[in-house]
Parts: C-alpha cells; structure tokens; sequence
C-alpha cells in the first residue's frame, strides 16, 4: 500500500473507514467501522482520550484524489468523498451507492436514471390525509384521495404558519378559556341564583353565544370583581382610524373614538342606511368643523348609540353603572342639537335619525318621536334641495346620491318605528327613483371586532330593496294606525289580502344577490327579510279575533297558520344571526321584532316547535335587557300579559323569568321610562277594543307591575 490512504467502496458491502499510513511508516488504528448510513461503529466505552488522539490522526492524513494531487482529510467521515485512482480495477463503479440521497440538484445534461424523482409533499395536507395521517401529495383532489376514492378537501385556515388562522386559533382559545374562568367564578359565587340560570341554558341546550353571554354579565356585575385585561382590546384594528377631537369633548381617546366609529358602522349602519360611510369619514378624519358630511353632532349621538355595542370601561359615564352606557355621548349631543337652534343641514337631518334609535335604547322613545317627526320636517328640505340641485345642475354627484339616500334611509327608519309604535307614519314616500345596483367591489362589510374575511355589502341592492318593502308597509300603518277606531272585519278582509299580496310581489322583485339563503347572515340582509315577515305578523294579526263574515275566506285556521310560520321565520333569523355573530351586536330594529313574534307565539305555546321558537325569543330578548332598558321593558310586558291572561308559559322558561324577576328587573326601572311602545298582544292579536294608549309600556307597567307573580304562568316544579 502507498503512503497515501484509499478507500474502496463495494456496493452492497459494509463499508469500513480507511486505513492511514502514519509518516512514521506504522499504520494507525481504523477510527472504527462505519456502516452505509455512515455511523461511526466506535465501541461507545472507549475513552475520550482514545477517540480525540484518533481524530487528531485522521485530520493530519493525507489522501489523493482522481488526478493523484494531495489534500487533506478533514475529519472521519471524508474519506466518503475518496474515489478511487485511475487504473483501480473498481474505478467504474458507482462507489456513493444508488441508495444514498443526492446533496444537490443534478446539472443539466446528465442521464435520466441520475435525475431525483423524489415526491413532494404538500405544504397543507387535506382533510382526508389529515384523518388517515398519510402523507399529502397535493393538488385536488390529492393521488391517495383518488386512490381511496374520498373527498379532498384543503382547509387554508387550518395551517397553522398562516398568520390568520393562527390569530383565529389563539382568539378561539382565549374566547374559551375565558368561557371557563367565567363559568367556574359563577360556581364558586354565594349566588346560587346565578349559576342556576346558567344551569337552566345549558339544560335547554342553548346556543353558545347566550350562555356566554349570561355568564360575562354574572362576570360584570359589581365593582370589587378583580380587573382582568381584554385580550380582544390590545389585539384591537379598528376598521377606521378618526380622531377624537375637535369632534367631541367627552374624551381625547382617538382609540376609543375609531373602535366606537368601527362598531356603529358595522352594526348599525347596514340597518339604517341613512348616511354615506366613505364621505363620513373623510371628512371626520381631516378635522374641518365646516364639513358637509360630518359634524360634532352627528359624531356624538353616533359614539353614544355605538356604546350599547362596546364592552370597553369608558363608554359607562359612570364606572359601573349600565344605566350611564353612553349617556356622556348622548347629553352632548343633545347640548350641540339644541345649540344649532332648529337650522337644518344634512348632517342634522342624519344625526335625528340616530338621536331616535339612541332614546328607543335608553326606553325613551316617546322623546324620539318628537326627534322623528322633526326629521319628516328636514326630510321635505332635504328632498326640495336635492330637487333644485338636480334641476340647476350645481349639485356634485356624491351630494345628489347622499341627499337620496340618506332620504330613503329615514324613511325606511321611520316607516318601521310606525309599525313598532303603531302609529301613522310622519314621513311621506319618496318621490326618486331606485340607487344604481352597481355592485362595486369596495363596497363590502367586515364583522367588525371579529377577524375575518369581508364580504360583499350591496348596500344600493338592500337600500332598495327595504324602501320598496317600506312604502307597502307605510299603507299598513296608515290604513291600521290612522285612529283608534276598531275596524269591522269586512274591511279589514279584503285590505289584508290586497297588503299580502303586495308583500308576495314584493318577494319576486329582491335581487339574488341579497335573497333569503344567499347571503343572510349580514346584518341588512337579515334586517331586510325580519321586516317581511313582521309586516305579515301585522296585517294577519287584526284578523285573530275579528268575526269573520258568513262565507268569507278569512277563517281562523289559514291566518292563524301564517301568522305562526311567520313568527317561527322571524326565530329562525334571528338564531341565524346569533349563531354567526353576538347578541350584543342586535341593531334595534332585532329586539322589535323578537317581541313582535314572542308576542304571537303566546297563542299556540300548547305545541312544541312554537313553545321552544318562544323561550329562545325570550332569552334573546332578556340577555340584550343587561345593556337596553326597552328590551327589559319588553321582556316584563311579555311576563306581566301571560299572567294577565292566565297564559301557562313554557315549564323551560320558569326560571328564566323568575330571575329576571329577581336579578334584572327593579322596581325603579318602571320609573325611568317614557315609552309608548304598545302591547302587541292586546292591540293587534286580541283587536278587542283596547286602545294603543291603554296599552303602552309605560302605562301598562304602571298599572299591572306589581301584580305578584305567583299563578300558574310562573309556578314551580
């Protein structure tokens, strides 16, 4: 052997370090076997002396390569880069073995057979992988799919190196770990009133949403509670980024001005439709107090109205109390309405709007009334403004589309706070025609505070869509509503099919794209199908107790059914809408027409789909009463005429209402209102002389609120 070290590779053979020659002329002991997958095989008790000497030895070896020039060894395992020297009688084998993996992309015009045909896996596996936990090759469908002739189906959110899905993932486990604190301190509480509701909802197999809602206001409730930080608040991304001043002098907070801006646009706004978001904001953001589009009024009744959907500490102007919930916004409001001394601007005529969904909240909606029929006043200027605009050809296009929009905004507002009061309508019908259904791609709308993807708004489409339902219902509540006179039931015939059969037309003209089934989970589009299905609540329930001529067609029996699968449409939006966001997130408009359905399903609790339809109304209801007066109004004047008329409530709703009885409601509550919104069961449903006055909220409570309610509506097991 020469003095320089080889090594001989026979494929399929063991393979042993090289010998190396020392310049001495000894030979140094192997560093040890080393076998194909190049593991060094040195007895693992040898010394640590032993095996750096060995080391030391191999580094100072010399070897040659193909070209018999010298380098040298680096280490025991280089001799896996020896080849063998020209003349070896093994220097045409392939000494690296078949079986190794290359370390590096072939260079182009080698053989086929030396290319790596190696598989990749995909970087997301699907579904189906994911279960057998079988390698993903990818595409769609994937070969071990094909192979095993089952659905591919790829989840984007479920990889976690995404950064939103891993953001969804750690909301959902704070959300659930916040569930279970919350549930857990409600146990541990002396208050076993508390923790027997909670039991009662998860009896009933209540929706997550209401349990977790319950258990945040058992949470709530007093001030010595330890202060937990929110989590949400400082992973908070407001949708709009407004300054606080110089719009409000409430607060200096630009942070909790753009999550209250964020939140009204959001909730709200899709409802209401009576302004334009995008020149809204502009304006706010450039700080002008002359704008056209924004002004501190209308700032202020918009962050007090956006405080009934916050949690944050400030939005209370006092600490703790659920009475102040933006009462600070408000009153300033009121202080800048006052202030402008009757002028009318579009801002103003806007912000009445909003003063009347704010007092509505607060159970003042006696005083919002007056704010509405002020803003028919501003809506006849505005509409005569636009027309001298359009006919001088001075009006620049976004003022002419936001004067008829706002327009038909307070007139759908309006049209349905008639038919929940009961009262004709002060508006009258506009006079333009429909919004260009353009379907533009900004025009989209994202479930603020929660992360996730926006989705087409069509706001001219349901802006549409609800006048033309409105101007129907504008004839209802001036045909119904136009004096307390009880109508014969041969009138109200025929004017109820003429109405039904306007409201059946009506379904044939909703564009596709805000269809029931399309896209219902938006707060507009929900908004607009509860209206349908309220109106037909309306006219169908003053022929509940109307005799009915000999041979008419207005039996008992078809109006009755009608109105019951009616009311049970109204439940199942509404738990569509729960199901998919928060009840704390209901527009106004929601509470009404829960009641409006509760109220009905009082006449046929005897069968279980209606009874069931009624305790969920009945919890919506009651857990949006921690944050509004009128839905604890509503909830009382729902318990108060079961009683009246020995109504025997649902066994599931017993301690519902007894604790509401005991926890929410007090005796001062009954003080604070000035609402006139009517028992529903009693002028409409019973039809049977009552007056829409005898049956207001506040009178009604007055008269029957401290009846003891101990009959068999609210008995015990």
């Amino acid at each position: 052997m020469s003095s320089s070290a080889r090594s001989i590779i026979i494929p399929g053979q063991p393979i042993s370090a090289p010998r190396l020659e020392h310049p001495s002329g000894k030979f140094l002991r192997s560093p040890g076997a080393v076998d194909s997958s190049g593991t060094d095989r040195l007895p693992p008790k040898a010394s640590r002396k032993r095996r750096r000497c060995l080391s030391r030895s191999s580094q100072a070896a010399e070897t040659r390569d193909c070209h018999g020039s010298k380098r040298l060894a680096r280490g025991p395992f280089s001799w896996l880069v020896f080849v063998p020297p020209l003349g070896s009688p093994f220097r045409g084998l392939n000494t690296m073995g078949d079986h190794l993996r290359k370390l590096t992309p072939a260079p182009p015009g080698l053989p086929a057979d030396v290319v790596d045909n190696r598989r990749t896996n995909a970087k997301i596996a699907c579904g189906q992988c994911r279960k057998r936990k079988s390698r993903c090759l990818g595409g769609v469908p994937c070969e071990p799919c094909v192979v095993a002739k089952t659905e591919c189906i790829i989840d984007n959110d479920s990889d976690g190196r995404r950064k939103t899905g891993l953001k969804r993932k750690i909301e959902a486990l704070e959300e659930d770990r916040d569930l279970l604190m919350r549930l857990l301190q409600t146990l541990r509480d002396e208050n076993r009133s508390e923790a027997n509701e909670v039991f009662n909802l998860i009896r009933s197999d209540a929706p997550m949403d209401h349990i977790r809602l319950r258990l945040a206001e058992n949470f709530d409730k007093g001030n010595s509670r330890r202060k937990v930080m929110d989590v949400r608040r400082l992973a908070d991304i407001p949708l709009f980024r407004v300054p606080a001043q110089p719009w409000t002098t409430v607060t200096d907070d630009d942070d909790l001005v753009s999550h209250l801006i964020s939140l009204w646009f959001t909730w709200n706004y899709p409802v209401t439709n009576f302004m334009n978001r995008d020149l809204f904001i502009r304006d706010m953001k450039s700080g002008r107090l002359d704008s056209e589009y924004c002004s501190s009024f209308l700032v202020n009744i918009i962050l007090a109205e956006a405080c009934f959907y916050s949690d944050y500490d400030e939005i209370f102007a006092t600490p703790g109390d659920q009475a102040s919930r933006g009462m600070h916004f408000y009153e300033e409001a009121k202080r800048l309405l006052d202030k402008e001394e009757g002028k009318v601007t579009l801002t103003t005529f806007q912000g009445l709007g909003a003063m009347y969904i704010c007092t509505c909240m607060i159970g003042k909606d006696r005083l919002g009334w007056m704010y509405l029929n002020q803003s028919a006043q501003a809506a006849r200027e505005m509409t005569s403004l636009r027309s001298r605009l359009v006919g001088n050809d001075q009006g620049t296009p976004e003022m002419i589309h936001t004067l008829a929009s706002s327009v038909m905004g307070m007139f759908s507002i309006t049209t349905a706070s008639s038919m929940a009061l009961q009262k004709p309508a002060p508006h009258k019908k506009p006079q333009f025609g429909p919004l260009p259904e353009d379907h533009d791609e900004k025009d989209v709308w994202e479930p603020y505070p929660l992360q996730m993807e926006p989705v087409p708004a069509h706001t001219n489409c349901i802006i549409n869509a609800v006048t033309n339902l409105q101007v129907i219902l504008w004839d209802v509540d001036n045909y119904f509503f136009d004096d307390d006179e009880k109508l014969p039931h041969s009138e109200i015939e025929p004017k109820v099919d003429e109405f039904y059969a306007r409201l059946e037309e009506w379904t044939t003209t909703v564009p596709e794209c805000i269809a029931l089934g399309k896209n219902t989970t938006t707060p507009g589009v929900v908004d607009l199908h509860l209206r349908y299905y309220v109106g037909i609540l309306t006219i169908f329930g003053f022929l509940k107790n109307s005799a009915p001529t000999p041979g008419s067609a207005g039996s008992e029996s078809p109006t009755r059914q009608l109105r019951i699968s009616s009311a049970l449409k109204v439940r199942e939006l509404i738990n569509i809408f729960c199901s998919q966001w928060r009840m704390e997130y209901f527009a106004q408009n929601f509470m009404q027409w829960a009641a409006v359905a509760a109220f009905t399903l009082l006449d046929d609790l005897s069968d279980r789909e209606s009874s069931d339809a009624f305790i969920d109304l009945c919890i919506v209801i009651r857990s949006i009463g921690r944050r509004w007066l009128l839905s604890r109004g509503i909830l009382r004047l729902i318990q108060l005429t079961a009683t009246h008329h020995n109504i025997e409530l649902p066994r599931e709703s017993h301690s519902l209402f007894r604790d509401f009885q005991n926890d929410l409601w007090r005796t001062q509550d009954r003080k604070q209102f000035s609402s006139s919104y009517p028992n529903f069961a009693m002028t409409v449903l019973e039809n049977d002389g009552h007056s829409v006055k005898d049956a207001e909220l506040d009178q009604f409570l007055e008269k029957w609120d401290n009846l003891t309610l101990d009959g068999p509506a609210n008995a015990e097991e």
